[in-house]
């Protein structure tokens, strides 16, 4: 009897269909809301499969998620799994998953069923969240009393599309929330005078407006955003300006100034009224222009006539001049990139490269580069800020639009072998824009020395000046006189600013 179960058991072992699954052996990833394959497979020493024998089971945990055989055919418990059934009989059953949430991460189990065999394999999926992000401006908004303000605030998630049916928006003032929205319980706010503006939300943009604000709505606000299961906030400091308030002590100490600098004004007039001048002087400028074998040469006389009680000044100039006229909208839509303003490049001096943005929201993302193309021939590389060129910090000012501008320059030494046919390229980027701005300058000319000559032809003083030329007149008597009397008029001005600093 022993001997017959022994033949039985070899027999069931070399007639097995030696069932084999496979799967990857690395964790698969995939983002929130995108669709992600796990793969599976099996063999069999038949190699031909019969769909008769054959069952697979997907498991999530201890959930079925699908089951499939001949006679219950495909059994799914989430609509958004399937199975390529064409490729079960090439022995795939990979599983895929669409619109994949962070709830979907976790370990599946492939099981197949053959015969009187089974065997299983587990993989492991990774979801990447939604990458929420919240910015809020770096710098303090102002406010004045009784005016409106807007607090900016922004976001953006990986999946660049908002479905509003994960958002929701907070707005708090230290701990006191202002307002609340989301899909089910649409706007709700304890303050009739914030707002939002909900169709800006689905853009990424939910910035708080605040109307008729006061001395008691300055201090700190905070702009939650919560997106699926990921939230982040951003804080914003707001400072509100109140109505100037002037002192009695102030206004007296005004007033006697002005009276103190009327009697010293009166009193500097009738001392400088003793001095005139009775010539004219006449100067005459020639100017000799050097510069790529061209000469040109202009000439400015100048005449002056002062008397106590009138001044006229007559010019006479001959010189070509151009004039570019530059046409800017009045109105734009998100930030503008301007063009570059290129001054005259003149051998052996500093020139000054400008470029200008205008309506940004978050300047602390703003990046400007400089780059600089050489004449043809020559590879580009960027304005090094410690060489022979200089890139000052970036000037950036706040606009009554609660928007921002920023000037990046560029102090360059002007020589004409290393300038001449150049090209220098200013380069924006901010995630507002769909893509980094180039402004450019244009082929760069540089122009030879100038030789300036003057020569005095006539310069005669009496004894009475005017106040003006009197400031500068060469007698040793008339500079005395004047630089006391300026003494006089200007000390009570100076001494009237400490004042009104040191009371503020």
């Amino acid at each position: 009897m022993d001997f017959r179960v022994l033949m039985l058991i070899l027999l069931l072992a070399l007639t097995g269909y030696g069932l084999q699954v496979m799967v990857s052996s690395y964790p698969e990833q995939a983002s929130v809301g995108s669709s992600v394959l796990l793969p599976c497979a099996f063999r069999v020493r038949t190699h031909h499969v019969k769909s008769s024998l054959f069952t697979v089971i997907w498991k999530f945990g201890e959930k079925i998620l699908l089951k499939y055989n001949e006679n219950d055919k495909e059994t799914v418990s989430d609509p958004r799994v399937s199975l390529d059934w064409q490729a079960v009989r090439r022995g795939e059953v990979s599983l895929s998953l669409h619109h994949v949430t962070t709830a979907d991460e976790g370990t599946y189990t492939c099981m197949v069923i053959y015969g009187n065999e089974h065997q299983e394999g587990k993989i492991n999926l990774y979801v990447q969240g939604y990458g929420l992000q919240v910015m809020v401006s770096s710098y303090p908004e102002q406010a004045s009393v009784g005016s409106s303000v807007l607090l900016p605030c922004a976001f953006r998630v990986r999946t660049h599309h908002v479905k509003s049916s994960l958002l929701t928006v907070i707005w708090k003032f230290a701990e006191k929330i202002l307002l609340k929205y989301n899909e089910n319980d649409k706007e709700t706010f304890s303050d009739a005078r914030v707002s939002l503006e909900w169709q800006a939300a689905r853009r990424g943009e939910v910035p708080l407006s605040l109307h008729h604000v006061t001395t008691a709505d300055e201090g700190t606000y905070t702009c939650m955003v919560i997106y699926g299961n990921e939230h982040q906030e951003g804080k914003i400091n707001l400072y509100v300006q109140g109505p100037v308030q002037i002192s009695p002590l102030f206004v007296i100490v005004i007033s006697g100034a002005v009276i103190f600098l009327a009697i010293f004004g009166a009193i500097g007039g009738a001392i400088l009224s003793n001095y005139r001048i009775k010539s004219k002087p006449q100067i005459s400028v020639d100017l000799d222009k050097n510069a790529d074998s061209k000469s040109a040469k202009s000439q400015i006389s100048v005449d002056l006539d002062k008397n106590a009680d009138s001044k006229s000044v007559n010019h006479q100039v001959s010189e070509d001049l151009e004039e570019k006229e530059v046409s800017k909208s009045d109105k734009c839509q998100g930030p503008v990139v301007e063009d570059i303003v290129v001054p005259r490049f003149l051998h052996g001096t500093e020139a000054t490269l400008q470029c200008t943005v205008r309506g940004l929201l978050f300047p602390n993302f703003l990046k400007m580069d400089w780059v600089r193309k050489p004449p043809p021939g020559l590879e580009d590389y960027p304005a090094d800020p410690e060489g022979k060129y200089r890139e000052p910090k970036i000037d950036v000012s706040l606009q009554e639009d609660h928007t921002f501008t920023c000037t990046a320059r560029l102090i360059i030494f002007v020589t004409s072998a290393t300038e001449d046919c150049a090209e220098y390229v200013c380069r924006v980027t901010h995630p507002s824009l769909e893509s980094p701005q180039e402004r450019r300058t244009g082929k760069i000319h540089v122009t030879g020395e100038f030789y300036v000559s003057i020569t005095v032809t006539e310069l005669r003083y009496t004894a009475r000046v005017s106040p003006l030329v009197g400031l500068y007149n060469p007698s040793a008597r008339s500079s005395s006189v004047c630089f006391f009397v300026s003494a006089l008029l200007w000390t009570p001005g100076i001494l009237c600013i400490l004042l009104y600093v040191s009371l503020w």
